[in-house]
C-alpha cells in the first residue's frame, strides 16, 4: 500500500539516486543526471539483476546454480514516484540530490524474485482485500566511534545511566542535525536516547502505515551512516561489535506493529473477550510462534547476532513463545487503551530493514489462512530457536511458506553467500588456532561497515 504521491519531482534535483535494496538491506543501483532520471520515470532503466542477490561485501553465492550459470541477465528498473524525496547529506550548494526506490523487472517484464520490496507489497495487497491494513514502527540501536581511534573513544561523554540521554552529553548538537536532516529526507525522528553501553545510541521512528516502515528504516540506516562519517564518526548497526575493550552490549531492532480495518478500528481487539485479543489477533500469533524458528535467520542474520550479551545474559528469546507485557518473550502482547499491539522481540539491528514487516506479513497471514491456535502464554514446551546463524539457515531453508513467499532462488542465494562468505571465513578462522578475539576483529571486518 503506497503513500500519497510524493512531494518533490524529478525535476527538483540535479541528481538522482535509483536505488533498490538488497537482501541484506543495503541501498544497491545507481546515480543520474535529472534527464536520466526523468526518463527511467517514464519508462525505466537498464540495471542489472544480480545487485539484489550478492552478499554484505558484494560476494556471490556461487553454489547457486542459476547464478553459476550466469543466467541472471539485466532488468529494467521501475522508479516508485511515492518515494522520491531528497538527500540533504548528498546535497551541496549548486547540486540538489534526490533518491526514489524502486523495483526490477526481469527483460519478460515480470518483477524480479529477488525483489523483497516487491513481495512485501504482494502480502499487503493480500491483507488489503480483507478490509485490513497494517500499522507498525521501530526503534534502532546503533554504535557511534570516533574515526582514526582504533574504537577506543565513542561518541557522548557516556557517564549517564543505560538509556539516559544524560548518557550522550557532548554529542546533542550532532543528534539534533542528525534527526533534522534524516526529517529533510522524509524520516522523521521521534526520540533518541543513550543505548545500552559505550556510543551507543536509540532511534526511534513514528508509527507508519504499510511499506512506509520498511522505507524509513532503510533510509535511517544508511542515512545514519552518511551523516555521521561526514561528522568524523564511523556507525555499525552490528549486533555485538565487542568494542571497546570489555563492552560486550547489543544492538537491536525493536520493531511493533497492529493490524486495522478500513474505519480505523484495531482489529486485534475484542473487548468482549476476558483478555482483548480478537480471533484475528490469536491466529496471527499463532503463526509467527509456528514460523518464529524460521524467522531467526532473516531476522538476526550475521555469526556475530548470536551467543550471550552482557553479563551472559541473553540478547533475545530462546524460545517461540508469546506473553502480556514481557521484555523475554519472542512476541510480547500489549494492550493499550483500545488497542492491541505485538511486538517481534528477536529482530538484531544488522537486520535488513524489510524483513522485520515482511516476516511479520507472511508467518501471520498463514496463520489468519490456516486457523491456527494459539498455545497458552509462556509456553515451556515452545520450539527453541536456532542458537547460531548455521542452524538457523538450516531452518529456514527447510520451511515451505518463506520459500514460496520469497521464492526459492532467494532463499538459496541468502542461505548460501552467508554460508559460504561469512559461516565458512569464521569456521576456517577457529579450526585454524583462532583465539575468540581473532574471530571479533574477523568479525568486524565482516559487518563493522556492512549492515
Amino acid at each position: 500500500m503506497e503513500v500519497a504521491d510524493s512531494k518533490y519531482k524529478v525535476e527538483d534535483f540535479d541528481l538522482v539516486q535509483l536505488t533498490v535494496t538488497d537482501m541484506n538491506g543495503i541501498p544497491r543501483g545507481k546515480f543520474v543526471p535529472q534527464n536520466v532520471a526523468r526518463a527511467a520515470f517514464r519508462r525505466g532503466l537498464e540495471i542489472q539483476l544480480f545487485l539484489t542477490g550478492i552478499g554484505l561485501n558484494g560476494e556471490f553465492p556461487l553454489s547457486v546454480p542459476e547464478l553459476a550459470e550466469d543466467n541472471f541477465g539485466s532488468g529494467i528498473f521501475i522508479p516508485v514516484p511515492t518515494t522520491l524525496v531528497e538527500i540533504p547529506w548528498a546535497s551541496s550548494p549548486g547540486c540538489r540530490v534526490g533518491e526514489v526506490i524502486g523495483h526490477i523487472l526481469t527483460e519478460k517484464g515480470v518483477p524480479d524474485e529477488m525483489s523483497i520490496r516487491n513481495m512485501i507489497e504482494e502480502l499487503l495487497l493480500k491483507l488489503g482485500n480483507m478490509g485490513l491494513s497494517f500499522k507498525s514502527s521501530i526503534s534502532s540501536q546503533f554504535k557511534a566511534f570516533k574515526q582514526g581511534t582504533d574504537y577506543t573513544e565513542v561518541l557522548g561523554t557516556d557517564k549517564g545511566s543505560v538509556l539516559s540521554p544524560y548518557g550522550s552529553l557532548g554529542a546533542e548538537m550532532m543528534m539534533v542535525d542528525l534527526c533534522a536532516q534524516l526529517g529533510g529526507a522524509g524520516v522523521e525522528v521521534r526520540t533518541w536516547t543513550h543505548g545500552a553501553g559505550p556510543g551507543s545510541f536509540e532511534v526511534s521512528l513514528p508509527t507508519l502505515e504499510g511499506l512506509q516502515t520498511g522505507d524509513a528504516g532503510f533510509r535511517l540506516k544508511y542515512g545514519v551512516k552518511a551523516l555521521m562519517l561526514k561528522a568524523g564518526y564511523d556507525v555499525t548497526f552490528m549486533a555485538q561489535p565487542g568494542v571497546p575493550a570489555g563492552d560486550n552490549s547489543s544492538s537491536v531492532w525493536k520493531f511493533s506493529f497492529t493490524v486495522c480495518t478500513v474505519d480505523g478500528q484495531n482489529a486485534f481487539l475484542d473487548t468482549f473477550k476476558d483478555d482483548k485479543l480478537s480471533d484475528l489477533c490469536r491466529m496471527w500469533v499463532a503463526g509467527m510462534l509456528y514460523h518464529g524458528p524460521s524467522m531467526t535467520a532473516l531476522c538476526r542474520p550475521t555469526v556475530n547476532c548470536y551467543g550471550p550479551s552482557r553479563d551472559d545474559r541473553p540478547t533475545f528469546p530462546r524460545r517461540a513463545d508469546w506473553a502480556f507485557s514481557s521484555d523475554s518473550a519472542f512476541i510480547n502482547v500489549v494492550r493499550k487503551g483500545a488497542a492491541v499491539w505485538l511486538e517481534l522481540r528477536v529482530v538484531s539491528s544488522a537486520c535488513n530493514p524489510y524483513f522485520p514487516l515482511l516476516t511479520a506479513l507472511a508467518s501471520g497471514l498463514d496463520g489468519v489462512e490456516k486457523a491456527m491456535t494459539l498455545p497458552q502464554a509462556s509456553d515451556p514446551s515452545a520450539s527453541p530457536f536456532p542458537e547460531s546463524l548455521s542452524d538457523a539457515l538450516k531452518v529456514l531453508r527447510k520451511n515451505d511458506m518463506f520459500r514460496s513467499v520469497l521464492s526459492p532462488m532467494f532463499v538459496d542465494c541468502f542461505c548460501s553467500v552467508k554460508e559460504e562468505a561469512e559461516i565458512a571465513r569464521i569456521t576456517e578462522l577457529r579450526e585454524g588456532g583462532g583465539t575468540e578475539e581473532d574471530v571479533r576483529v574477523l568479525e568486524r571486518e565482516l559487518y563493522f561497515r556492512s549492515v
